[in-house]
């Protein structure tokens, strides 16, 4: 009876409702590590980390990195969790390393020796393209970051791009954005790094959505189809579950998102859903006196039947366990 009354009080997570989208601007963002590497007693690392910190406070307070002092001498240091077979072999240096929450692991981004300058800081933290993707995914469904591509096929996804953002505008208006990426530009560095793009290769295409969640894996030359792209943008119209939500659909890029784009977010169409009945949803835009309180707990039906179905395996057990325990301290009739 205790494990039923617990159970039917049991508040159970699960997404907070609206669609995918909506629901990963309340998503906690991946953070990644910028690490200043050195020597316990250098002096002048300890100076690095110091000024590194200043300037992050200063001009990129609402970035996704931590800056992190890592003890290059220190035998307890596990360098697979930054990335690094082992201790660097040129000291102090600073190591971005990025956090993959899909395949929970960490992955390398950048280094700089012994650390970026007050500019490469600025690039690290802003960049055009990123300044676009931030006004994109607060206004439409999702921002398709595109990089063209070199050589004889550069540009030959350029049809299909166009064709995808046609049809969103007309099917699930506003529809969506393109940030364009020029693969070779030195401001958009760590952006480029922390994508793996190279200078040269196929037409490049990813999903951004959220605070600047990069859908993995992104779309390269041939794979880069309206069926696919559609497919990917779709998925984030769904209604958000505890099983289906934006944490595992991809990586935060590094990004400043501060509270002032999280008030620039709106609701897109069906982008909220408000729980009136078994699968049956309404627009979150429906005046909050008329909408039923949304249910944040799974069904207490499926929990009391799971504790029933406990309880009586127990009971069940303990009945058999009793009857033997008579059998055998029964006198014998002989």
């Amino acid at each position: 009876m205790s494990l039923l009354v617990a159970l039917a009080t049991f508040p159970a997570g699960a997404c907070e409702g609206g669609s995918v989208r909506l629901a990963a601007f309340n998503n906690p963002r991946d953070v990644h590590k910028l690490c200043v590497i050195a020597n316990t007693e250098d002096t002048a690392a300890d100076g690095l980390y110091a000024d590194l910190s200043d300037l992050l406070a200063l001009k990129a307070a609402d970035l996704n990195v931590e800056l992190v002092r890592v003890n290059a001498d220190d035998p307890q240091v596990v360098w697979a969790a930054l990335s690094l077979p082992s201790a660097p072999p040129v000291l102090p240096v600073t190591v971005l390393v990025g956090w993959d929450s899909v395949n929970r692991r960490p992955f390398f981004i950048d280094y700089w020796e012994p650390g970026p300058t007050e500019d490469e800081l600025a690039t690290l933290a802003r960049s055009d393209v990123r300044e676009a993707i931030k006004r994109g995914v607060v206004a439409y469904w999702a921002v398709l970051l595109y990089a063209r591509g070199t050589g004889e096929n550069s540009g030959a996804v350029d049809a299909v791009v166009d064709a995808a953002v046609g049809k969103w505008a007309v099917d699930q208006p506003p529809g969506i954005t393109v940030a364009h990426m020029d693969r070779t530009d030195p401001k958009e560095r760590t952006l480029r790094a922390f994508i793996g793009l190279p200078p040269s290769g196929p037409d490049w295409v990813g999903v951004v959505f959220g605070r600047g969640k990069l859908t993995a894996p992104p779309l390269e030359g041939t794979a880069i189809t309206e069926d696919n792209l559609n497919k990917l943008i779709g998925g984030l119209l769904e209604p958000c579950t505890c099983l289906v939500d934006g944490t595992s659909l991809g990586v935060d890029i590094p990004m400043v998102w501060g509270e002032s784009q999280d008030e620039a977010v709106v609701a897109l169409g069906s982008d909220g859903y408000i729980e009136v009945g078994a699968g049956a949803f309404m627009p979150a835009t429906v005046q909050a006196s008329t909408a039923p309180e949304v249910s944040r707990r799974v069904p207490l039906t499926a929990l009391i039947a799971l504790g029933a179905s406990a309880m009586l395996a127990v009971l069940g057990t303990g009945a058999v366990l009793w009857r033997s325990r008579e059998r055998n301290s029964a006198p014998s009739q002989e």
